[in-house]
């Protein structure tokens, strides 16, 4: 049991305010602003992490031909992500640097430079290491964040979370499935809380989410075969959502402190439509 009280990883962040109280961050660094935090973090959401970096450089004070160009070569990216095209991501996340570079000194100082051309480096190793989610929702149900071990096309295979956030029971529909796999759902500290074999062809899962492995958080759903690996982000609704009516609301998900409505706001940007913040 976590002592919220505490400081379980000695960096000086208590372990309420800590989003990895069991990782050393002093610097509470998290690239795709999801509130957790990137030493514990085991999938980079791509449209989080480029809304941090288009949020920053407005925030900069440069003229509009600057600004813009930045960011059309982010949303590019963003783009080129969501249809399973690492290379010209890669690319195109190298141009913005490239520009980042050109403009050190003037207008930008070197301190912004490094910044953003950190953050977009990072996205890169994400990338190359298959750790990225580049993915949206459909319909109000979750659908598949592909890794590019497979194309992304409409003949490969997908996961869908239903519902999501859910409660007691999520059903996971798998489709187009070709190869054994193995399903897993990891914690925001990586922690592996269930695993199962799917078999080819299989159709659906039924996950029971009533148990104590599902605690307060947010947790990946990884589904890994030979050829591929597709990920989603699981939100059990007994881990700080609650529903009135047809709204959801997220109250202190990752944090229980009122210094965190903030990270809370930004947090819930992932989340599917329909969920809305309470403080």
């Amino acid at each position: 049991m976590l002592d919220f009280c505490g400081d379980t990883d000695q960096d000086g962040i208590p372990n309420d305010l800590d989003n990895c109280p069991l990782h050393p961050n002093p610097g509470q660094e998290d690239l795709d602003t999801d509130g957790i935090g990137d030493v514990c973090d085991p999938l980079t959401n791509m449209s989080g992490a480029i809304a941090a970096l288009i949020e920053t450089i407005q925030g900069l004070n440069l003229n509009e031909g600057v600004q813009n160009a930045l960011i059309v070569k982010l949303l590019n990216a963003v783009a080129s992500c969501a249809s399973g095209n690492k290379e010209t991501t890669v690319n195109q996340l190298g141009a913005f640097i490239n520009q980042v570079e050109a403009k050190r000194g003037n207008p930008l100082t070197d301190e912004e430079a490094d910044d953003l051309i950190g953050r977009a480096n990072a996205l890169i190793t994400a990338l190359l290491n298959v750790t990225i989610d580049c993915g949206g929702s459909e319909n109000g149900m979750a659908t598949n964040r592909v890794n590019f071990g497979g194309s992304a096309t409409s003949q490969a295979p997908e996961i869908r979370l239903y519902p999501n956030p859910a409660s007691q029971e999520v059903r996971i529909r798998l489709h187009r499935l070709q190869h054994h796999a193995a399903l897993t759902i990891s914690n925001q500290l990586g922690v592996v809380v269930r695993q199962i074999p799917v078999a080819a062809g299989q159709a659906e899962l039924r996950v029971d989410l009533s148990d104590q492995a599902f605690t307060a958080g947010v947790y990946v759903v990884s589904l890994r075969s030979e050829i591929l690996t597709i990920t989603q982000r699981l939100y059990p609704a007994e881990s700080g959502l609650r529903k009135s009516g047809s709204n959801w609301s997220i109250v202190g998900v990752t944090r229980s402190h009122a210094d965190n409505v903030r990270g809370i706001s930004t947090f819930a940007k992932h989340f599917p439509p329909g969920i809305v913040v309470s403080h």
